[in-house]
C-alpha cells in the first residue's frame, strides 16, 4: 500500500515538474520576444531623424 502511494506521489511530482518546465519555456519565449521588440524599438529610435530646437539668441535674429 505505502509503495502504491510513493508511485502516485511520484507522478504527481513529475506532473507538476513539467508543468513548471512548461511555464519557464512560455516565460523564456516571451521575454525573448520582448527583447526582440525592444531591440527593434531601440535600432529604429537610433535611426530617426533629429530636429535641433533653435536657441533663443538663434530665435533673436529671425525678428
Amino acid at each position: 500500500m505505502q509503495i502504491a502511494i510513493l508511485q502516485q506521489q511520484m507522478r504527481e511530482m513529475e506532473a507538476e515538474r513539467d508543468r513548471e518546465r512548461e511555464a519557464a519555456k512560455s516565460i523564456q519565449k516571451f521575454q525573448a520576444s520582448q527583447l526582440r521588440d525592444l531591440r527593434a524599438t531601440s535600432s529604429q529610435v537610433q535611426h530617426a531623424t533629429v530636429t535641433p530646437v533653435p536657441d533663443a539668441v538663434s530665435l533673436l535674429h529671425l525678428v
